[in-house]
């Protein structure tokens, strides 16, 4: 009976005990599922730092100590260079690009009128002037006519065009209407005979001229010519009384002529035209004459020629 109390009484203390454990184990199990949502919200909100961690590094106490701000804070710890609101001040430095490049367009035209101004521009022109010419050659001495030559007043007038082949150089073909001139003067049985001859011809110069200065400019040309004469007036003057005839050509000997030419003068702007003003000396080298005398003109001239340029 003393073992059988015994083995009774352990049988109870091992029931006492599981019953124990059962509750401490339920009461367990209630207060995790208690506090379950409040360790969620922990476990979320570390797992938030824990991302900010990653994308940042943490901020060191010694930058709070700096005094500075915390959007500079974000912005060095984001490697943001500059706040959104800065981005702002770029839009005039984008507005300011078209205006730059107004301005090129206006330096560049600028540069394209000082070089049309400088010369370097096709042009046409009209030309004039007077002369004095004269008429000599072999045979044609004053002891072979028996009489003082001299020199005689004539005009011209025509075109021109000029083509610049470079910043100093050009090349002016020209047409003009031209008076050869000449003087014979002669005493026969006491009267004095002037006589004054004007060969009217057309001429053709091909000059080559170099330009220097700005808009004022100095200018230098030479070339040759070529002319053929139309017809010959004849003036003479004696005891007071002027005659005058005309003599046409009636064959081509000494119509055809060439020689050479050359000059200078000034160029003076005129608003966007040219305004020359100049001398030249043109002298004959032969004829196509068959006479055994040949003959050639000389002449001194003073011209004037306005150049107009072309494509404005």
């Amino acid at each position: 009976m003393k073992k059988l109390g015994i083995f009774i009484a352990l049988i109870c203390i091992v029931f006492c005990s599981r019953a124990q454990t059962k509750k401490k184990t339920s009461a367990k199990t209630t207060a995790t599922t208690k506090s379950a949502p409040k360790k969620s919200n922990k476990s979320s909100a570390v797992g938030v730092s824990k991302d900010r961690s990653e994308v940042s590094p943490p901020v060191s106490s010694e930058k709070w100590r700096e005094g500075k701000t915390m959007q500079q804070l974000y912005d060095e710890l984001h490697g943001a260079d500059k706040k959104p609101a800065d981005t702002e001040s770029v839009s005039p430095v984008i507005t300011t690009k078209p205006a730059d490049s107004i301005d090129d367009t206006k330096a560049i035209a600028q540069n394209m009128n000082t070089l049309k101004s400088n010369g370097r521009q096709c042009a046409v022109g009209l030309r004039a002037g007077a002369g004095l010419g004269t008429t000599a050659g072999a045979g044609l001495s004053e002891a072979s006519m028996g009489a003082a030559m001299g020199y005689n007043l004539g005009f011209h007038a025509g075109v021109l065009l000029n083509v610049p082949i470079g910043k100093t150089f050009s090349i002016q073909p020209e047409v003009l209407y031209l008076q050869n001139g000449a003087k014979f003067t002669r005493t026969i049985n006491g009267t004095e005979f002037v006589f004054r001859t004007r060969q009217n011809v057309v001429q053709l110069p091909l000059l080559l001229k170099a330009s220097f200065g700005g808009r004022t400019q100095l200018y230098v040309e030479a070339g040759g010519f070529g002319s053929y004469a139309l017809f010959v007036q004849t003036t003479t003057t004696a005891g007071g009384q002027s005659q005058q005839t005309t003599t046409q050509y009636t064959g081509s000997a000494g119509r055809f002529e060439f020689g050479v030419v050359g000059g200078l003068g000034v160029s003076l702007p005129v608003g966007k035209n040219k305004f020359q003003i100049g001398g030249r000396f043109t002298r004959g080298l032969a004829n196509n004459a068959t006479q055994n005398a040949s003959t050639y003109t000389q002449n001194i001239i003073a011209t004037a020629a306005l150049l107009i340029p072309l494509g404005r």
